[in-house]
């Protein structure tokens, strides 16, 4: 599906792996913090990384995020409820 919008190989693999270096700083915090709230199912996550994106996100723009973040999930849940794929058609490849 990211293919078909635009997003390139690159951009795919640069973000399953996330690294700090392939990205300015603030947008990889958010990444990180997307990651971080999807892996604990959208509950708010804790650690370092959340006291960092707190102090250098600014709450308007994280109010923002969290809705996007929100919408995303309920994207997902609603595509894999009704608009499901057929068997043998299930995987991605980044090929």
């Amino acid at each position: 599906m990211s293919r078909k919008t635009g997003i390139s190989k690159g951009e795919i693999a640069n973000l399953y792996t996330l690294k700090q270096k392939d990205f300015d700083y603030t947008e990889w915090l958010i990444l990180k913090y997307a990651r971080e709230w999807t892996l604990v199912k959208g509950e708010n996550p804790s650690g370092d990384i959340v006291s960092e994106y707190e102090t250098i996100v600014s709450a308007e723009l994280r109010r923002y995020i969290d809705k996007l973040l929100r919408m995303m999930i309920f994207a997902n849940y609603f595509g894999n409820k009704f608009l499901r794929r057929k068997k043998g058609n299930d995987t991605c490849s980044l090929n």
